[in-house]
């Protein structure tokens, strides 16, 4: 071959090269082109947002929650800003003087300050809620990495007053427990994501939820709740514990023809501002969740079911088997030997012989269709969390000794909210309420956007019926077993209870614990007012009329004077009133 070929040869192959260089530099470029249409055009926003992300961490932040007032207007649970503590642990460069100042200023542990410091996590947060004081000590560090956020919490600035009803709110303001939690979607409106920025060097700025949250508040409620009735119940309950030295106290105060609750309470209580230091069995509100049985305080629904369906007569008379009365397999006992009593004595005195007597003459089915007419063994539909149904057999499986029992309350397992709840529906004339604690919701410019009615579920009783156990229920007052809930000047009506608790162990009653009950109203023509006391296990005495009558009366005596209801019958001079031993002659402004 000549040199003249060879070189043409060599030319063809440079060329080919050069043209295969050249269409793989073409392709690589139209692949630049490509993917940066795809990063510039279609993945804009994508990109962009990574990019942000390398100065902003994003965080779920909550609007300003509605208040809660009582009746009056007062404040019970209402929002402020408080300052909380962040870190973004990597852009933490000094780790050891990080690790230090979180625990020598900060207050956190060494080992916890540790391991956030070396989190790989991009955002923790330090304290929640933090005081100003401890924000300020941050703001001053300037540490790299730190900052603060003024966030809302809840505050209750009555402390532990109405607690149970109330409930809290936990961390970001959600409702958790009581009136709190049952109209969490009414206070607290939607979070919001955030993101956190950074400055020039990497601090944190102090930044402020009202930045986000310029015109986003939650609705407020009014409760029914009296804070002036609430905080009289509230310390006689506490009185009559440490008294009696009993497990817990209860009480309920509500208006017998609306069905509000005024005022409802349990002791020992908590305090809602801090009620992380507190057993969850403290939260717990006993009046709505938890069961008892009502013990002689039922005889007042037997009286009015005897009456209604005309089997007994008040008048008529009873042999009460001088307090002794085998009875199948059972001994039935009274607290003191009675012989004849009438109908209306049998509840004036509490005679359980008696009683359970009158039950027979009801019998079984009537009895129970009675039962759950006064709205035992249902829900009352109030609006608060965690109400109880109670306990009730189906009467097939009722034994005569169960129908003989059921008529001095036991075997039968109510909550103290029904138990008030259906006494109010004999003596309001017959009527079943529904209980209810909100009376309205307003929005955050006041506007009332819902007020509750009062809402009858059915009728139970002729006025009639009720009129005579009204009656009756006075001379329990005045001559039986409930004196130490007189008032001089005023009608008042109510019913002792003293209930076996039912030892599960056992399997048996206990001869040693019981509740003390008492349950009543005044005045007693036209009822203004309605009030349960409930004493656990007491140790002085076990007697519902030693015991939680004298508590009634307090309570009763000041929401008559707070109401301004003038006396009923000119003050009684005759009596001195019996009060507990050792009473303090306590009184209320």
């Amino acid at each position: 071959m000549t040199r003249r070929h060879l070189h043409h040869t060599y030319d063809v192959k440079v060329n080919i090269r050069m043209a295969v260089v050249g269409s793989l530099l073409a392709v690589l470029f139209v692949c630049v082109e490509l993917r940066a249409f795809y990063i510039q055009v279609l993945q804009n926003k994508n990109y962009s947002r990574k990019a942000s992300n390398m100065h902003q961490r994003r965080i779920t932040l909550y609007p300003r929650r509605g208040t809660i007032y009582d009746r009056a207007g007062k404040p019970l649970a209402l929002t402020v800003k408080a300052p909380s503590i962040y870190i973004r642990p990597r852009e933490i460069k000094d780790k050891k003087a990080a690790i230090q100042f979180l625990h020598g200023v900060l207050g956190i542990s060494r080992s916890r300050a540790v391991k956030m410091v070396k989190s790989k996590n991009y955002f923790l947060w330090v304290k929640r809620y933090a005081s100003e004081r401890l924000a300020k000590k941050v703001s001053d560090a300037g540490f790299k990495g730190f900052g603060i956020i003024m966030e809302y919490k809840r505050v209750y600035p009555q402390g532990p007053l109405a607690a149970h009803l109330l409930g809290f709110a936990g961390v970001d303001t959600r409702g958790l427990e009581g009136i709190e939690e049952e109209y969490n979607k009414i206070l607290q409106p939607d979070p919001v994501e955030i993101r956190i920025e950074k400055d020039g060097f990497s601090r944190g700025i102090v930044m402020d939820v009202d930045e986000y949250f310029a015109n986003a508040e939650g609705n407020s409620i009014v409760l029914t709740i009296d804070t002036r009735i609430q905080a009289v119940l509230e310390e006689e309950l506490r009185h009559a514990c440490e008294e009696f030295e009993a497990k817990y106290c209860m009480g309920l105060v509500m208006s017998p023809n609306t069905g509000e609750v005024l005022a409802g309470a349990v002791y020992p209580s908590f305090d809602p501002n801090h009620f992380s230091d507190y057993s969850r069995t403290q939260w717990r509100n006993r009046l709505i969740t938890d069961v008892i049985e009502p013990g002689s305080t039922f005889k007042v629904f037997l009286l009015a079911t005897a009456l209604q369906e005309k089997v007994v007569s008040l008048d008529e008379l009873f042999y009460c088997e001088n307090g002794r009365y085998p009875f199948y397999d059972r001994v039935i006992s009274d607290y003191k030997p009675f012989g004849y009593l009438s109908v209306e004595e049998t509840v004036v005195y509490s005679s359980n012989i008696c009683a359970g007597k009158i039950a027979l003459e009801l019998g079984t089915e009537r009895m129970f269709s009675y039962i759950r007419a006064f709205g035992f063994g249902e829900r009352t539909g109030i609006d608060f969390p965690g109400e109880s149904l109670g306990i009730l057999r189906d009467p097939s499986e009722w034994s005569p000794v169960d129908l003989f029992s059921a008529g001095f309350g036991q075997g039968l397992g109510v909550t103290p909210l029904q138990l008030l709840n259906a006494f109010n529906a004999v003596i309001n004339g017959g009527y079943l309420l529904r209980p209810y604690l909100v009376a309205e919701i307003r929005s955050p410019e006041g506007r009332v956007l819902r007020h509750t009615p009062v809402l009858f579920k059915r009728r139970i009783l002729d006025e009639r019926v009720s009129a005579l156990v009204r009656t009756t229920l006075v001379k329990v007052v005045e001559e039986g077993t409930g004196r130490n809930a007189r008032i001089p000047g005023y009608k008042v009506g109510g019913k002792t209870g003293t209930a076996q608790k039912f030892d599960i162990e056992e399997g048996r009653y206990s001869d040693e614990k019981y509740h003390a009950l008492f349950i009543g109203m005044a005045p007693a023509r036209n009822p203004k007012f309605s009030i349960l006391i409930v004493v656990d296990e007491p140790q002085k005495s076990i007697y519902g009329g030693e015991v939680a009558a004298p508590v009634f009366r307090r309570v009763m005596e000041y929401a008559l004077r707070a109401y301004d209801i003038p006396p009923d019958v000119p003050p009684d001079t005759t009596f001195t009133r019996v009060g507990l031993a050792g009473e303090t002659g306590r009184t209320y402004q």
